[in-house]
């Protein structure tokens, strides 16, 4: 038994909650930088990735799901 991400569970299939979603496990993407790098495009990039995560999440997208499984065997 162990931990997996609810995205990843949908994108790999098969899994089952063994709980209910708890409130006080849930953790905040906070993305800080100094003003300076804010408009810069390694962390414009970093927000895009965090946000197309986070859409892929809440809405589903078949092309995100092969993409994603591309990324984790290190062939994208």
């Amino acid at each position: 038994m162990g931990f997996i991400e609810n995205y990843k569970a949908k994108v790999y299939g098969g899994f089952h909650p063994a709980l209910p979603p708890n409130l006080e496990w849930s953790v905040p993407i906070w993305l800080v930088t100094h003003v300076d790098l804010h408009r810069t495009e390694k962390v414009q990039a970093m927000l895009r990735c965090i946000k197309t995560a986070r859409q892929k999440e809440w809405f589903g997208d078949s092309r995100h799901k092969q993409l994603y499984k591309h990324q984790i065997a290190g062939t994208a």
